[in-house]
């Protein structure tokens, strides 16, 4: 989980920089929510129909689509306003 941590921390900080910087200034680690989403194939989050694609996505293309669906919700969150 380490080594996945750092190179999550490595593909946010090209990705979503913004996002990364916020996320560091708050203290908030990668391992921090990588590691339920990595170690249960994300199927802590709510919505089913992601989680089925995301898993069908590590079936066929392999492990590296974990950092892309991890991108990907964190992206989609980014957006979104918590007010």
């Amino acid at each position: 989980m380490q080594t996945c941590g750092g190179i999550f921390s490595l593909l946010l900080k090209d990705r979503q920089t913004k996002l990364a910087q916020h996320l560091d200034s708050l203290s908030i680690h990668p391992l921090m929510y990588i590691t339920s989403w990595f170690m249960c194939l994300f199927t802590t989050l709510p919505c089913w129909d992601t989680v089925l694609t995301i898993c069908d996505l590590i079936f066929l293309e392999g492990y590296q689509r974990l950092f892309c669906g991890a991108l990907a919700i964190l992206e989609v969150c980014s957006g979104m306003s918590y007010t």
